[in-house]
């Protein structure tokens, strides 16, 4: 079956001259500049820094005839949206390792808040309403309890990579980047915040349901 080209990267299509084609392009970047800025902010600084990271995404995304734009394919469900979300924060992480050489968000210790903030949300999501911010106690592991937490980790990873791209995303802009559901819903192209809560909530659902066939009953270490 043919690719066919998104509303949104029309502008990319062969036959336009160049003044259609920066037209395209500036509505493009009109609309998702607000995702795009959100995406920067992720990585902290001041104005300065999250406006050169802006910048830095603009820029690549137009680089070589617009390589990385003509490189999308819708995933089942996924939309641009989406999909711009997890190509820009990997050109900002490469900005900020070219700025800094330290990447905010890849240290252990955010990626061990990130897996308890999700691995608190298996054991609450059936009670109502969860926190991306809540954390779990920070008292020190013993040696067990260290072996156990980076078993739990290995077992997280595994039951998430199992989920389709669309639930894995939305796990990652809750649990990851703690973005509220409406963001989300804006981001997936979802309607209301109902259907975001029912996907995280589904997507919590079958990762609690592997690790219970695979032994894991208790998310803490």
């Amino acid at each position: 079956m043919a690719y066919e080209i998104p509303p949104e990267l029309a502008f990319l299509g062969n036959g336009l001259d160049p003044a259609a084609r920066e037209e395209g392009w500036s509505r493009f970047v009109g609309q998702f500049t607000r995702l795009l800025l959100r995406t920067t902010r992720e990585f902290g600084g001041d104005y300065d820094a999250r406006m050169d990271r802006y910048r830095h995404v603009l820029d690549a995304l137009r680089e070589d005839d617009f390589r990385r734009l003509r490189a999308f394919r819708p995933v089942t469900g996924s939309s641009v949206g989406a999909w711009l979300v997890v190509v820009s924060r990997r050109l900002c992480l490469d900005h900020v390792r070219h700025v800094s050489g330290r990447p905010r968000g890849e240290s252990p210790g955010d990626t061990i808040q990130s897996q308890r903030r999700l691995r608190r949300a298996l054991t609450t999501f059936g009670a109502g309403e969860f926190d991306p911010g809540d954390r779990l106690p920070s008292s020190s592991l013993t040696p067990e309890e260290a072996i156990r937490e980076g078993e739990l980790h290995r077992a997280v990873d595994e039951a998430c990579r199992r989920l389709t791209p669309r639930q894995q995303l939305a796990l990652r802009l809750r649990f990851d980047d703690g973005l509220s559901v409406g963001d989300i819903g804006d981001i997936l192209g979802l309607r209301n915040v109902f259907q975001v809560y029912r996907l995280l909530k589904t997507s919590l659902a079958e990762v609690r349901r592997y690790l219970e066939q695979h032994g894991v009953n208790d998310a803490d270490p």
